[in-house]
């Protein structure tokens, strides 16, 4: 693994760039829902690669996390939040305050993929930044056209709106018109209620 290509993160946590379909592969035997998420999300539903991705997140709900980590016996884990990584064995559950689990097999010098652990109530997604925004679990996931299932790039740009790094600018404006007015008034609405006055909700135009 030493000899991988290497990525270096804001964070300054040392990274192998993967393909998103590496993730369908390891995640073969599960039946539950998963999809991918960051940057690449974005570009699968665009169906292009528009800038350079360092790191792969599969998103998966907080109750299937130990599932989930039960297909990669070899592997090691660790829970991230406020830039500490804490291990954590297979029989410990993330803590509920960090909802970043990061794995690489056992002894790799770098890391191959970031569990991002979404909440849920009964059938809704929830918001993990404001509980007052929610879905219904079965409208956060779409189908990519190369078969991958994705997170709806509304929210998305939903997360991506709290710093507002050049990539996430970037992001915002390549799938921007792309998004359907739907999409568009769902995200222009979840953005009033968790910041209002936020400069992204005038740039969206109205439905």
């Amino acid at each position: 693994m030493g000899t991988a290509p290497e990525s270096r993160r804001e964070d300054g946590e040392r990274w192998e760039p993967v393909d998103p379909h590496r993730a369908a592969a390891w995640l073969a035997a599960w039946t539950g829902p998963w999809w991918i998420g960051g940057g690449w999300a974005i570009d699968l539903f665009l169906d292009e690669t528009t800038r350079p991705h360092h790191d792969l997140d599969v998103g998966i709900f907080r109750r299937d996390e130990k599932g989930v980590r039960s297909l990669f016996p070899t592997w090691e884990f660790a829970s991230a939040h406020a830039g500490q990584l804490d291990p954590l064995p297979p029989d410990q559950a993330c803590p509920h305050e960090s909802h970043s689990v990061w794995g690489r097999p056992a002894g790799a010098d770098l890391w191959l993929l970031e569990l991002v652990l979404e909440e849920a109530e009964g059938e809704e997604w929830v918001f993990r930044r404001d509980s007052r925004v929610r879905r219904p679990l079965d409208s956060i996931v779409l189908g990519s056209k190369s078969g991958l299932p994705i997170l709806a790039p509304e929210i998305e740009l939903l997360y991506k709106s709290k710093a507002i790094r050049p990539k996430d600018r970037h992001d915002l404006e390549a799938i921007l018109p792309r998004l359907s007015p739907e999409a568009r008034a769902w995200l222009r609405e979840a953005l009033s209620v968790v910041a209002p006055g936020h400069p992204w909700i005038a740039e969206i135009p109205p439905v």
